[in-house]
């Protein structure tokens, strides 16, 4: 007899032949008719016939078409983002900074193990990469319209799918006989100065031959402002956590608080375009309060011969730090000077200095212009076989600030006027101070007369000692320079 199975399989049991004379037939009672349609389990294996997330062989997790409309989060990534498994995705924001090629991308990260370790799938095919060198697929050239659900599979899945999937896979599942128009508009504020994400989606389709055949148009396009560090309220109003005591090493805990935040703060020691710093020597203090370290600048030769350009022997102090208006040059005004540990103390409230958070990376969120297209045709040309077609144009502009270059210049004559200066790295140079031209004059005098006191080393209860002042003409100008931006366009067909 023959069993039919749920799932279209086929279970035939048969009995030999004997010569032998027929037993009279029975009518079937209902206990056989039970036994011959019921089935306790029928387990199968390497199929790809849907199951439930609750009974799948590996952890699944599904996300409904329901699920992404009513979220409320204006991408998909943003919403893929709040699954634990996915926390660690990257979204728009986190693609600034000093990262190449990479503004603007939306990559699914499963466990946190990579982006690159994490199969990003579109009906169970592969989907082209849009980050340089990788295949993580950036979800937002998925249309959005068009997605029915998505599956993950939050187990290793590189026994299928090779090393790419060691993390798990995302299989986005899309509409297969969408009939109609259908328009989604999204305004979504990123900042309350008024940055926002806009977007507007647009899906049409039409089902022929007897709902045999689907075509569909998908069109959208995508306008997201830049967020930069001083639009941001509370990076603006500089709160910075600044050290006011250091633990001797004999007594880890002193019952002195160490450190406080203050807010409001002003950052001296690297503003744009630079301060000059004539070369010093901060004094020690006792060990017992190891606030300010002891260092020697003069390398225990106790000349000018022996100097060591430590950033140590250029921190910022008042009577040695310059400040620039224009061409001219003043001493710096320290205002109400904060943080009472190390060498190079730059923070203080009021008087000169610059926002710290122009320090950082400038663009919090890139600025990015998107236009993403697919057709495709769906053709049913038996029932067991099914032909498809799409094609695809996406464009992507983003551009990005990061945190801006940065100089070391020592003013230094450690050259010939007709030589060319050393070139130590990109960001430190030595420079003429006598004969430089853009130098104001007062601080070439300053820099002329500097008298350097150093000091002995420190004791356990007593800071350390002046010792005889050593004339030494260096200075260092420290600064801000140009801006490093990034302008990114990707073109995916």
């Amino acid at each position: 007899q023959g069993i039919n199975a749920e799932y279209g399989g086929v279970i035939a049991v048969a009995a030999p032949a004997w010569a032998q004379t027929p037993a009279p037939q029975q009518a079937p009672t209902a206990a056989d008719t039970q036994d011959a349609t019921e089935l306790g389990e029928v387990v199968i294996t390497g199929s790809r016939i849907r199951r439930s997330a609750e009974n799948a062989a590996t952890p699944l997790i599904q996300v409904q078409r329901e699920d992404l409309l009513s979220t409320g989060q204006t991408t998909v990534i943003d919403y893929l983002a709040t699954i634990p498994a996915l926390s660690n995705s990257v979204v728009p924001s986190d693609t600034t900074g000093s990262g190449l090629g990479d503004g603007g991308l939306s990559l699914p990260n499963l466990r946190s193990l990579g982006s690159n370790r994490t199969l990003t799938l579109v009906d169970g095919r592969r989907h082209v990469g849009s980050s340089g060198g990788q295949l993580s697929v950036d979800v937002d050239t998925i249309p959005r319209l068009l997605i029915e659900n998505i599956e993950i599979v939050t187990g290793g899945a590189s026994s299928v799918y090779g090393a790419d999937a060691v993390s798990g896979v995302l299989n986005f599942v899309l509409r297969k006989n969408f009939e109609g128009l259908e328009i989604d508009a999204n305004y979504g504020m990123i900042n309350q100065n008024g940055e926002a994400n806009k977007r507007i989606s647009a899906l049409g389709g039409v089902n022929l031959l007897d709902g045999r055949l689907n075509l569909y148009l998908h069109g959208e396009y995508e306008q997201v402002d830049e967020v930069t560090s001083l639009d941001i309220d509370w990076l603006r109003d500089a709160p910075v956590r600044i050290g006011i005591d250091a633990d001797p090493t004999t007594a880890r805990s002193d019952g002195i608080l160490d450190s406080r935040v203050y807010t409001g703060v002003r950052r001296i020691d690297l503003p744009r375009w630079g301060q000059t710093t004539l070369a010093n020597v901060s004094q020690p203090s006792a060990l017992n309060n190891p606030n300010v370290p002891y260092v020697d600048c003069f390398s225990g030769t106790g000349s000018a011969a022996g100097f060591s350009y430590s950033a140590n022997c250029f921190g910022v102090q008042p009577g040695k730090t310059y400040w620039y208006d224009g061409t001219t040059a003043r001493l710096a005004d320290f205002g109400e000077r904060v943080g009472e540990t190390g060498i190079n103390r730059p923070y203080n409230i009021g008087g000169d200095g610059e926002n710290p958070a122009e320090f950082s990376t400038g663009s919090r969120v890139p600025r990015s212009e998107s236009a993403r297209f697919q057709a495709g045709a769906n053709f049913a040309l038996t029932s067991s076989i099914e032909l498809y077609a799409e094609a695809k144009y996406v464009t992507e502009d983003t551009f990005d600030l990061s945190q801006p270059t940065f100089y070391d210049i020592d003013l230094v004559n450690s050259y010939g006027a007709g030589s060319v200066n050393p070139i130590y790295n990109v960001a430190n140079f030595d420079l003429r101070w006598s004969d430089n031209a853009f130098l104001p004059q007062n601080v070439k005098d300053a820099i002329a007369g500097n008298l350097v006191t150093p000091y002995s080393q420190p004791t356990e209860t007593a800071a350390g000692t002046a010792l005889a002042p050593i004339l030494l003409q260096n200075a260092r100008h420290s600064m801000f320079g140009p801006d490093r931006t990034q302008d990114n366009t990707r073109t995916l067909r």
